[in-house]
């Protein structure tokens, strides 16, 4: 028969079962399963992170002794491949499991043997009652006696995400990222944790996970460049791709821009991306329409490219007024106060061609050169251009 223990084998000084064995503790979640016959141990088997010591209580247990039953000792894939989980199973709940029914296992304990003893069931159970820290070793250990419990546990991901992420969503998600001992890249804690991480965008969540911490500790270990393709392949699926741009930290939603990866950029989003001109050039080219931006409201033109036309003018109009025969006209392009503003323009020029170039056709020459000194035309695209702007287009491709 098999009979179930949790973190040690109480023993007499013969080295026999004791009749009396250690009530389940909270603090020990490690567990034992032996095969026994009558009070003889024959072998047993226990996660390898759990170095078993049998105990005598009130008597010494000699050398020899305690040798013997170590030896007895068989790894968790080799014990499990010589039983049938269902002979195994209904001899864990005669002896232990069965006295602690539903969530009452975890709360003594006795989570990791739940879920695999108890499976689908044992899984939602813990998931309901512990933290996302926590859960974790527990389903490691579960999974080191029986790994077809990766395939389980994946396959509950959902249901699991959404009874452990339940409150606290920034803080579980974000605690997780440094642990190397049960990494959320590996399955079957990624499925877990990315469906964590979906609910945490859906509910218009900002800059709060996953890059914060990775930007911390940048991309010098192993471990977070493990977790920085992880990110990357979430967002490369179709779930992932389903997320709101807004959602996404901003160093990370460059990096997927400048790969290719565009997220799902909806309209009512838009004007809340657009409203700061430091980043709007990013959300530009991570697909939101520039024709949405508030800027643009302040300006009582017909039609958007007319007033986007003013836009333009006033966000570099540190060129209006200059003298475009002059040198000091084409030097203002390093200026601070128009550099948001080419960030804009170009991010325009880059996704709507179209809409450029009828924004373009509404600007005054003294702004088309502004565009030309910043970079955002080529000398090639405007014409009339003075000597000196000339001038500074040569140097420039000059690299001068």
């Amino acid at each position: 028969m098999f009979k179930a223990f949790q973190q040690s084998i109480v023993v007499d000084s013969a080295g026999k079962l004791a009749p009396i064995q250690n009530s389940p503790r909270k603090p020990f979640s490690d567990f034992l399963i032996a095969r026994v016959k009558g009070d003889e141990i024959l072998e047993y088997t226990g996660s390898s992170s759990n170095p078993v010591e049998f105990e005598a209580k009130g008597e010494k247990l000699d050398a020899g002794t305690q040798s013997s039953l170590k030896s007895r000792r068989l790894p968790p894939e080799v014990f499990w491949s010589r039983y049938p989980l269902d002979e195994v199973t209904q001899g864990v709940n005669d002896s232990l499991l069965g006295h602690y029914p539903g969530s009452t296992a975890a709360m003594n304990g006795l989570g990791a043997m739940a879920i695999l003893i108890r499976r689908e069931k044992g899984l939602l159970e813990l998931a309901s009652m512990e933290k996302p820290a926590d859960i974790f070793a527990q389903i490691a250990k579960a999974v080191e006696y029986d790994p077809s419990l990766v395939d389980i546990t994946v396959a509950q991901a959902p249901q699991i995400a959404r009874l452990l992420y339940r409150s606290n969503l920034v803080n579980g998600l974000n605690e997780q990222l440094p642990e190397v001992d049960y990494p959320v890249h590996r399955e079957p804690f990624r499925s877990i944790y990315l469906e964590g991480y979906k609910r945490y965008l859906e509910n218009d969540a900002k800059n709060s996970v996953g890059m914060q911490w990775l930007a911390q500790v940048g991309t010098k270990t192993e471990h977070s460049q493990k977790l920085t393709l992880m990110f990357e392949d979430f967002y490369r699926s179709e779930a992932g791709r389903q997320c709101e741009v807004y959602s996404i930290q901003l160093d990370y939603l460059r990096m997927l821009t400048n790969q290719g990866i565009f997220l799902h950029a909806s309209d009512q989003y838009a004007p809340r991306a657009l409203e700061n001109e430091k980043t709007a050039a990013l959300y530009i080219q991570a697909g939101y329409d520039w024709r949405l931006s508030p800027a643009l409201t302040s300006y009582r033109e017909a039609g958007p490219y007319e007033r986007a036309s003013q836009w333009v003018q006033d966000m570099i109009r540190i060129f209006k007024g200059e003298d475009s025969n002059s040198t000091e006209f084409w030097g203002l392009a390093g200026a601070d106060q128009c550099a948001h503003g080419r960030d804009i323009l170009k991010a325009i020029k880059a996704t709507d061609p179209k809409g450029f170039a009828k924004i373009r056709e509404r600007l005054p020459q003294w702004a088309t050169l502004g565009c030309l000194a910043l970079g955002v035309l080529t000398i090639q695209e405007v014409e009339n251009v003075p000597s000196a702007g000339r001038d500074n287009a040569m140097a420039q491709d000059l690299g001068l």
